[in-house]
């Protein structure tokens, strides 16, 4: 019975057109990444803008299709395409840093297409963002599975260290990704950062080096609200206790 190797150790022989010489290249490598143009995310258009919204939609419909064709990839294709191309990566990144979250209520005016529609996801504009949203999903959920079959794997150091060493995961990144998809994907969205602080503890470290940083926001927020939070002080969360307590009235406009 032959031996199921990780992507990390496949080789291809791949003949040169030219010259007929056979030579052996990595099943992860840039020769296989396939030059294609993924554009960036922007966030939905003001309402009465017709121009903008209709560019808006040809956007997304690049941004769907490109990244249809990336789902459909095989595993070493897929692999090699998130690895080595840094424009799909700023298309990624565009997305998860510029789509309003839930609690902000861009959409609650009726959906990508401003209400002019009879219920959310009747029309194209509808239709394409939650297409997308669940598609970017889908592709970092591809992302944090290091292992789809048993015969399409990575190793799990190679795959701790492509993950981070190619930037395909930060803190940042992770808690976009749960705000984005905590409600409502919350098993899936669990395995996924499991998988990965698993798998690479490294990212550990990283959130325990920026949780006082965190603290500080929260602090500043608070602060801007009129709330004492106490829970930034010489980098340590403290009790919240001994506080006055605050009704709306006495929370300033922000």
């Amino acid at each position: 019975m032959a031996t199921i190797l990780p992507l990390d150790r496949l080789v291809v022989e791949v003949v040169d057109a030219h010259t007929g010489a056979a030579h052996r290249v990595p099943a992860l490598h840039p020769r296989w990444k396939v030059e294609r143009r993924f554009v960036a995310y922007r966030p939905l258009p003001p309402e009465g803008c017709p121009v903008a919204l209709h560019e808006w939609v040809e956007r997304l419909r690049f941004l769907t299709s490109d990244l249809d064709w990336l789902l459909k990839q095989p595993h070493p294709r897929f692999w090699s395409q998130v690895v080595f191309d840094e424009d799909l990566h700023k298309s990624l990144d565009s997305y998860v840093r510029l789509v309003p979250r839930a609690y902000d209520g861009a959409m609650d005016r009726g959906g990508a297409c401003g209400g002019k529609c009879s219920k959310q996801g009747a029309c194209e504009p509808c239709n394409l963002q939650t297409q997308l949203h669940r598609q970017v999903f889908m592709v970092y959920l591809r992302m944090s599975t290091n292992r789809e079959s048993k015969e399409c794997f990575l190793s799990t150091e190679a795959f701790a260290e492509v993950i981070y060493n190619n930037f395909l995961f930060d803190v940042p990144k992770i808690l976009d990704l749960c705000a984005l998809y905590g409600r409502g994907n919350g098993a899936l969205l669990s395995k996924m950062i499991g998988n990965i602080f698993k798998k690479q503890p490294a990212y550990l470290s990283d959130l325990e080096e920026s949780i006082p940083t965190i603290l500080q926001v929260f602090d500043m927020i608070a602060g801007k609200c009129g709330v004492t939070s106490h829970v930034w002080s010489d980098g340590f969360p403290q009790k919240l206790t001994g506080q006055a307590s605050h009704s709306t009235a006495t929370i300033p406009d922000l």
